[in-house]
This record gives structure tokens, sequence and C-alpha cells, in this order.
């Protein structure tokens, strides 16, 4: 299945869950009016609480099947999409949330979860780290979710690789004025891969950052399929698997290349995911 993707560069306001769940809504509207064929509506990181850290976003958390998952399951249904979102997830333990990215099935159905493994040095004090990488099996593909950071690691796009992803999807809250690099891993971890990949950025500013956009869709090989700049608004893009499939055996023949057995350090451990 041909995926259609929109990938929603949003300006969240912080704490207003009511008011950021209603601008979600209104774009997915917008979107399946103008592109009946979509079927993947992406937004970004922390899209639902809007992003900051400290204490005072704990209270925002909700469990994993809360208020705003059936919110936007009832919409995700009403369209028969695929829908990413990222919330604070409330932590089982009573700890610190969980920076978490929800995936909504066009049945309405909770899909996929993950919970953002590496947190930037203010997230810390904030959120739990998740614990693992997984990836899931839908109609449109093999499908990994990673959130913003994570990107900065190879061995998290490579973990997904690895359990044969046919899409990565990176939601975003990249600020100002680190624009290159966010280029420049997302593209990289396309390419690494061999694999689509969807990055979608916050835009706009809170009290203590700015964001800068600049969200993209890649093809397999890092190709950029649409972009757009600061402004809020969407990219739309086809990705056509088969293409996906010449990639890999045609030049971007990588993954089938690679010598898991030689990627060792000094230490003897492997650096690497094998």
């Amino acid at each position: 299945m041909k995926i259609n993707a929109a990938a929603v560069q949003l300006s969240s306001i912080v704490g207003d869950k009511q008011a950021n769940r209603r601008r979600i809504t209104d774009w997915i509207e917008t979107i399946v009016i103008k592109h009946p064929d979509c079927n993947l509506v992406v937004f970004p990181e922390l899209s639902v609480t809007g992003y900051d850290c400290g204490l005072h976003m704990h209270p925002l958390a909700e469990p994993v099947e809360g208020e705003t998952f059936h919110i936007l399951a009832a919409e995700a249904k009403k369209h028969g999409i695929y829908l990413v979102y990222g919330g604070l997830e409330r932590n089982p333990s009573g700890d610190k949330p969980y920076n978490t990215v929800w995936m909504i099935g066009p049945d309405g159905s909770l899909v996929h979860t993950y919970r953002k493994v590496h947190l930037t040095e203010f997230e810390t004090p904030c959120y739990q780290p998740g614990d693992r990488f997984s990836v899931v099996k839908t109609d449109l593909g093999t499908v990994g979710v990673l959130i913003c950071w994570d990107m900065a690691f190879p061995e998290a796009a490579r973990t997904c690789a690895l359990q044969g992803v046919d899409l990565l999807i990176c939601p975003a809250a990249w600020e100002k004025p680190y624009e290159r690099p966010y280029l420049q891993f997302s593209m990289a971890r396309a390419l690494d891969n061999t694999v689509p990949l969807i990055t979608c950025n916050h835009t706009g500013k809170n009290e203590n950052v700015e964001f800068f956009g600049h969200s993209r869709i890649y093809d397999a090989t890092g190709s950029e399929l649409e972009a757009i700049g600061e402004d809020e608004g969407y990219i739309y893009a086809e990705i056509d698997p088969n293409l996906t499939k010449q990639h890999r055996q045609f030049f971007y023949t990588m993954l089938n290349e690679r010598r898991p057995d030689l990627y060792v350090s000094s230490t003897g451990h492997i650096n690497t995911p094998v």
C-alpha cells in the first residue's frame, strides 16, 4: 500500500490541551478534504500538551488510553486514517511522566506507543526515559517511531531498521539555532537505513525556546519529497514502497552488506545492533 502522508507543523500552546486538540482536529479536517487519499497524519512531539520542561507539566500527563486518546481515536476512525501525535504519558509507577508518541489506527484502535529514549539534558530532570525501540506492523507496512533527539543517535534508527521497518516517523520539538543538525540528522537516518522518514517539528515559541519548523518527508535515499519553512502548515507526499524495495536492491544495499562481526570495540563489545 502506498503511504499518503501529511506532517503538520504545529505551534502548540503550552498547557492548553483542549485548544491543542481542537487545532489538531481542525488540521486533520483540512487535510482529508484537500487530500481524500490521505492515510497517515503526523503531528509533533508533545503536540497535545505543548513543549516545555518542568514539574508544571506533570499534571498534563494522561494514561495511554486517556481522554486525549479517546478524542483523537474518534477523529482517526471518522476519517479512516492512521494518526500519530505526541503527549505526556502518566507513569504507572507514579514517578516522572514519559514523553510519548501515540499511533492510532483507522478503526480508532491503539496501534503503537513509543516512549522517548534519548532525553536532552533539560528533559532528564522532568521525564522518565523509555527503555526500548519497538516497531509495529500496519497496513502501511512496518513502522518505527523515534522522537526528536533520538535522531542524533544512529543506533536508534538502525535498531528499528534491523527490525524491518518500511517507514520511520520522527515527531520533534527542535529549537533554534539548531536547524542544520536537525536536517542533517533526519536526512542521514533515512539514507543510513534506506528507509523513508517523516519528521514533523514544532514552530513558534514558548517562554523558554523558539522553534523553527522545517519539517521534512524523505524517501529511502534521504532525498526530500516535501519540505516546509518556519510557518505553521503541513506537507504532503506519497511514499511508494515499491520504490523503497528498488533502492534497497540497487546501490543502496548497505543493510544487506553489513559486517557486524567486525563492528567491535577494543574492549570486545559490539558497537551497533546485530
